[in-house]
């Protein structure tokens, strides 16, 4: 479904390389072209990227992934990232493990921090599970 907007931009661009009298294509300049979508009072359609940033930034100020924008708007996850960055996103900080599996010794040990009976239970019994040759 199109817009009556992007109808007469293609018919506009059209006429560009097809002669309907001649019944040929014609090549003319950029320039020429131009003059001719004036000629026929078609305006410019909006710049598709300044719309796809809005809509990335605006996606990510309501919390949606950058990985799911990323997808949606058919782009890269770190461009996305960067496009929400320039305009003040910040992406919300992981969640921390609770205490008693091995991502939270892992962090206490990252952190100087005294490991806690459960979180060392949580490593203990990973490394015999490792040690039995366990998942890896």
């Amino acid at each position: 479904m199109t817009s009556r907007h992007s109808e007469q931009f293609l018919r506009a661009t059209l006429a560009r390389y097809y002669d309907a009298e001649a019944g040929r294509l014609l090549e003319v300049s950029r320039e020429r072209a131009r003059q001719m979508r004036l000629e026929m009072g078609v305006p410019r359609p909006p710049d598709r990227r300044s719309v796809t940033r809005k809509r990335v930034v605006e996606l990510l100020r309501q919390g949606v992934a950058p990985k799911v924008v990323a997808r949606a708007v058919g782009h890269d996850p770190s461009w996305v990232r960067k496009i929400g960055r320039a305009a003040g996103w910040k992406p919300r900080p992981a969640a921390l493990a609770p205490c008693g599996t091995r991502a939270a010794y892992e962090r206490h040990r990252r952190r100087g921090e005294a490991v806690d009976v459960e979180c060392n239970a949580a490593n203990n019994a990973r490394r015999r599970e490792r040690r039995r040759g366990g998942a890896r």
